[in-house]
Parts: C-alpha cells; sequence; structure tokens
C-alpha cells in the first residue's frame, strides 16, 4: 500500500489522545486501485484539528455531515488523495475553512474518480 499507509500512521501518530483506526483498502489491499482513498475512523473526547488531518498538503475540498453521535468528513486535499473519516464520541473536527466554491470542487472530485475508475 502507498501513500495511505504512510499517512494513516501520521495521522495516528499526531493524534495520541484519539483512537485512530484504518478501514477500506488500507487494510484490503487487493480493493485498492490508482483512485482509492484512505478511510479512517477516528473515536475523540475532544476537538481534532483540521490541519493535523490534512497535513502539508492542505484541504481543498470537503463534505461534513454531524449528526449528535457521528460526523462523517469526506476531504479532498490539495494534491487531489482523499481521506474519509468517521468520528465517534464528543470530538468533532475542528477548524475547517470551506473556499467560496467548496460545493462544486466536492462534487468535481467525486465526479473525477467515478470517471477515472469507469464507475459511470
Amino acid at each position: 500500500m502507498g501513500w495511505q499507509r504512510t499517512e494513516y500512521e501520521r495521522i495516528a501518530a499526531a493524534l495520541p489522545a484519539v483512537a485512530v483506526r484504518p478501514h477500506g483498502s488500507v487494510v484490503l489491499p487487493d480493493a485498492s486501485d490508482g483512485w482509492s482513498d484512505l478511510d479512517l475512523k477516528l473515536t475523540a473526547d475532544d476537538p481534532i484539528p483540521a490541519g493535523v488531518i490534512s497535513g502539508g498538503a492542505g484541504l481543498w475540498a470537503y463534505e461534513d455531515v454531524r449528526t449528535p453521535t457521528r460526523e462523517t468528513l469526506r476531504m479532498v486535499l490539495r494534491d487531489g488523495r482523499r481521506i474519509d473519516l468517521t468520528v465517534s464520541g464528543a470530538g468533532r473536527i475542528d477548524g475547517l475553512q470551506p473556499a467560496p466554491d467548496n460545493d462544486f470542487r466536492f462534487i468535481a472530485a467525486m465526479a473525477a474518480t467515478k470517471i477515472g475508475r469507469g464507475t459511470c
């Protein structure tokens, strides 16, 4: 596995108070392709800085869905990599700053992935 394993390890090391568990293609390498993202499950009681997740790549677009018990955050980094998070516990991702065209960017990135995989 390429960048996904490296990013998982970086994020887990940067968030020692957060339980970080990989799932999806990072644990099923046969299901991985060049369009695969990094899927993580986080359990936290305190806010998690968005910048720690995106790291030096920076955040380009995202979709964030929150309920009282869970947050699902799908991030597209400036370099095109994607990280999907499911956050449980009291903590949530903090410091998200949407671009004025965030929704358009996110939809475009998801469409590019589907076209690249040939699934649309």
